[in-house]
């Protein structure tokens, strides 16, 4: 029984430390081993970088309109927080400039938009990128066959990385 006394108290003295369950590596990094050809230089064991979980990062997205009334005057919003902000704003330019009857036409959300006039008509085009806008509302401007076309607006409405 004495015997086993003994033997149980040496038994609990040493158990904590037997084990190192972090490997000695140091705060952020864990165990890793080393390939055979790295290890013939060094010990089979060495501390790499806890692997982390990327963070997602959040966007937000941004709104873009264009108002316009019979008469030429346009009103444009990019980089709104809402549709309803963006077509508000765009409205709101129409009619400082002059616009009797604005409605709002083209809304775009993380896009860019181009408006291309002709002599007698306007096209409003959107697309992923500024330089596909513009190309789109030109394309439709030279099939109509109304006069010369040229690029009046291009801008873009892309999201942006939430705080």
């Amino acid at each position: 029984m004495r015997y086993q006394f003994f033997f149980i108290l040496v038994a609990l003295s040493v158990a904590p430390f037997a084990s190192h369950a972090e490997g000695g590596c140091p705060p952020g990094q864990m165990p890793g081993n080393l390939t055979a050809a790295e290890g013939a230089a060094a010990s089979m064991a060495s501390c790499v970088p806890i692997p982390q979980e990327p963070r997602r990062r959040k966007w937000e997205s941004r709104w873009g309109a264009v108002a316009t009334d019979e008469k030429g005057a346009f009103g444009i919003a990019t980089d709104k927080k809402s549709e309803r902000e963006a077509k508000k704003s765009a409205l709101s330019e129409c009619t400082s400039r002059g616009g009797m009857t604005c409605s709002s036409g083209l809304v775009f959300r993380n896009q860019c938009a181009a408006v291309v006039n002709s002599s007698t008509r306007s096209f409003s085009q959107s697309a992923a990128t500024e330089n596909e806008a513009v190309t789109a509302g030109q394309q439709r401007c030279k099939e109509s066959s109304t006069g010369k076309c040229w690029v009046y607006f291009s801008g873009c409405s892309l999201p942006v990385r939430a705080r």
